[in-house]
């Protein structure tokens, strides 16, 4: 088999152009690497495979990459403004809609966005708005799950902008050729724009979103803190997960099954696995030099299946040094409060079952009750489809009134009464508790 290396995936081209690539002329894998990437999945990782689907729809556009956009070049944007501009100009290109009845829905999923502060809030003696803030979302996803942590920054009088990281947003392909450096120069692009329009500039993000804003503080002195969520910054099991790194040779996809959220890829090519767990590896390399000095604000729950979330505190209670840094950890128990042995970590309980929650997802922590999508009355539920369940159990969930909710993958599987439907909590009951204790923490350190 000739093996064909990412380097290869290159145009010669100009800037923002990727050379497209036929998937009917692609290596196929061989009964390992498939065994391989259904290995991964099995173990809860980030997203799940079906070997059977390897084969199916290889003229579907969703699985060509889209020839534009990468590899990133900040020096094609002018500014922020331009950005957008010309981000809504390549969507309308490429983007490949799941329903083409709902195109302008699933368009504004895609693009990025800005939330001036609130009316009212008062203007830095610079004329500009006094604190910035950068918002990244997770592999997969879009910039419509960043909405409602804009909106609450927003109201707190923050200039809050999220980006749509390269290889998202237009089909699943793109992430075929998607580089780490990619997502690196594109959080630089929008923390420097932001630094153009605000005094005092944070990252902030879900999953890999989290993962680039502590990069971002480790590199750039300028950010002054970070607000992160199910941070990816160490993976579940990442001793399986690093084999993507050289399965990306001989295999494309871990998983090419049809979507059923508009608002995220379900599709996902084993090179993005590689490249986030690199780019995790380069953390934990730098964290092993120098500590995180700038304040931090970290939310995660213990029932998460994708991220390593011993990992995660661990480097948080011994290399994010500030002592005026938080971590909020959702577990399944009553006992909240601050943990005796170190009081930046506070515990709140993911067991609610008046509510019907079960504990919370790896996607729950930063999405609000009433978001319009993924919210307890949202457009969409979870019920199991891309994570192998039958088509009853889905019919069963989807059906249901009232579903009891948690975590689906993995060994976190949220424990249910027998015969109860059980779909992924794809929100925070306790937002506003979330809310309150950023408070505290933008309070407690003047921010």
């Amino acid at each position: 088999m000739r093996l064909r290396f990412p380097s290869a995936r290159r145009s010669a081209g100009p800037p923002g152009k990727t050379a497209v690539r036929s998937l009917r002329h692609r290596p196929r894998a061989g009964p390992a690497g498939v065994l391989l990437a259904v290995g991964l999945a099995a173990a809860g990782q980030l997203f799940p495979a079906d070997a059977s689907s390897q084969g199916r729809s290889p003229d579907d556009a969703r699985f060509e990459p889209s020839g534009e956009g990468l590899p990133f070049d900040p020096t094609r944007y002018r500014d922020f403004d331009d950005y957008l501009r010309q981000t809504r100009e390549r969507l309308e290109r490429h983007k490949v809609y799941v329903n083409p009845g709902r195109t302008a829905m699933e368009f504004a999923a895609a693009m990025p966005f800005e939330r001036a502060p609130a009316e009212g809030c008062p203007l830095a003696p610079s004329g500009r708005p006094g604190r910035g803030l950068l918002l990244l979302h997770g592999l997969a996803d879009m910039p419509l799950a960043m909405r409602d942590l804009a909106d609450a920054f927003a109201a707190r009088c923050f200039l809050v902008r999220a980006m749509l990281l390269p290889g998202h947003g237009t089909r699943p392909g793109d992430l075929l050729d998607v580089r780490r450096g990619d997502w690196l120069a594109a959080t630089r692009f929008g923390l420097t724009t932001l630094k153009q329009d605000a005094d005092a500039v944070f990252a902030g993000g879900f999953s890999l979103g989290g993962l680039l804003s502590i990069h971002a503080l480790l590199d750039d002195p300028a950010v002054r803190g970070a607000f992160v969520f199910s941070p990816a910054l160490a993976l579940e099991r990442a001793w399986l997960v690093r084999q993507a790194v050289w399965l990306r040779h001989v295999l494309d996809w871990l998983d090419r099954d049809l979507p059923d959220d508009y608002a995220r890829y379900e599709a996902m090519p084993v090179n993005a696995t590689a490249e986030t767990f690199l780019l995790t590896r380069e953390l934990a390399r730098s964290l092993e030099r120098r500590s995180v000095a700038a304040p931090v604000f970290m939310a995660q729950s213990a029932d998460d299946p994708v991220i390593d979330v011993a990992a995660n505190r661990a480097w948080f209670e011994t290399r994010f040094s500030h002592p005026d840094s938080r971590l909020v950890v959702y577990r399944q128990d009553p006992r909240e409060g601050v943990d005796p042995g170190d009081a930046r970590i506070r515990y709140a309980n993911s067991l609610l079952p008046v509510q019907r929650i079960a504990g919370f997802s790896h996607q729950s922590i930063h999405i609000a009750p009433g978001n319009a999508h993924y919210g307890a009355e949202g457009d969409y539920r979870s019920c199991g489809r891309s994570s192998g369940e039958s088509a009853d159990v889905v019919a069963r969930c989807l059906a249901a009134p009232h579903p009891w909710r948690g975590e689906v993958f993995g060994d976190n599987r949220a424990a249910v009464p027998d015969g109860e439907p059980l779909a992924r909590l794809t929100y925070n009951p306790r937002f506003g508790e979330l809310l309150d204790r950023i408070d505290d923490f933008i309070a407690a350190n003047g921010l």
